[in-house]
């Protein structure tokens, strides 16, 4: 329950920031699930509608990962590369938070592996 009371006041504090209610998007705010998410790879995460600016929360439901990794705040694209710094095996899940306080989640998706682990903590 702490994990979830964290996500949604972090939430609630990306959308209270700089809300303006007169202000409405013209499309819905909708993220892609993003696909081929490899360990130390490079994504394309992508999202269209809501009221830029936006941002975007890492999220797991791995209570050993901090809820909302914060991948971007106030960016005006509807996409960022993301290196993936989560090992293989990881489930996952994006959150996108818009100036016009929208708030949309994609699909959880898993981190698939591969032979590169130069971004992972050493497991010294």
């Amino acid at each position: 329950m702490t994990r979830a009371l964290s996500v949604v006041c972090t939430l609630l504090l990306v959308m209270s920031i700089g809300t303006n209610a007169q202000t409405q998007p013209s499309e819905l705010l909708v993220v892609d699930t993003p696909s081929n998410v490899t360990q130390c790879g490079v994504t394309n995460l992508t999202w269209s509608g809501g009221l830029p600016p936006y941002t975007v929360l890492l999220n797991s439901l791995d209570a050993t990962m901090p809820a909302g990794a914060n991948l971007a705040a106030g960016t005006f694209n509807t996409s960022i590369l993301w290196t993936v710094t989560q090992p293989a095996g990881q489930g996952l899940f994006l959150i996108v938070a818009d100036f016009g306080v929208s708030t949309a989640n994609s699909k959880r998706f898993v981190v698939q592996s591969s032979n590169d682990t130069s971004c992972l903590p050493s497991s010294e």
